[in-house]
């Protein structure tokens, strides 16, 4: 008979023939110590239920011009980034009217149909993101500058989509707050030349 340890003892003493160090779980129940593991780690680092990114541009039109060109929805593509736009019902203008948003590059597009909660030419318009992976609201806000210009600001109030997510969710809120600078940049090159 050997001297070496068998079975569960094996694991406490170390013994031969396991590589593993001296009270290390079996691989059989590693998943329990991951998962243990993983829910304190979510507690201490939770991802907030909500979280805003928000970015504004000044463009050389009206008010009125640069309303119809944010709601221009087929237009969309061409200021922005990775995303167009199309009318679902209602011709896509006024409450409850809606429009869908395909965003990312081919066969990783995720659909974004979205509502429109509020419509307030050439003021404000607030669409409600009402899809399985994106939840909050859209608001674009227009302000009037003087010699003719405008502000457009886009804010989004976005949703953590659940647990499941909430790790794409951490990640894809800042990229989407570069994503909505970038492409007002696009949108203030674009409109004047329109």
């Amino acid at each position: 008979m050997s001297g070496h340890l068998v079975g569960p003892a094996a694991f406490k003493a170390a013994g031969t023939g396991d590589p593993r160090p001296a009270g290390s779980i079996p691989v059989h129940l590693r998943h329990i110590r991951t998962a243990r593991a993983l829910r304190k780690r979510l507690r201490c680092c939770t991802v907030p239920p909500m979280a805003r990114v928000a970015s504004s541009v000044e463009i050389d039109a009206t008010p009125e011009e640069t309303w119809e060109a944010a709601v221009d929805w087929p237009a969309q593509h061409r200021w922005v980034l990775a995303s167009s736009v199309r009318a679902t019902s209602g011709g896509g203008r006024g409450v409850n009217a809606t429009v869908e948003a395909r965003t990312g590059l081919g066969p990783f597009a995720l659909s974004d149909p979205m509502e429109i909660v509020e419509w307030d030419p050439p003021h404000r318009l607030v669409l409600r993101h009402v899809g399985p992976f994106v939840r909050g609201d859209a608001v674009y806000e227009v302000t009037r500058l003087p010699e003719g210009r405008s502000k457009l600001e886009w804010s989004e109030v976005l949703e953590a989509p659940g647990p499941l997510l909430s790790g794409a969710y951490a990640v894809g809120v800042p990229l989407f707050g570069l994503l909505i600078k970038l492409s007002l940049r696009r949108f203030a090159r674009w409109v004047p030349n329109r």
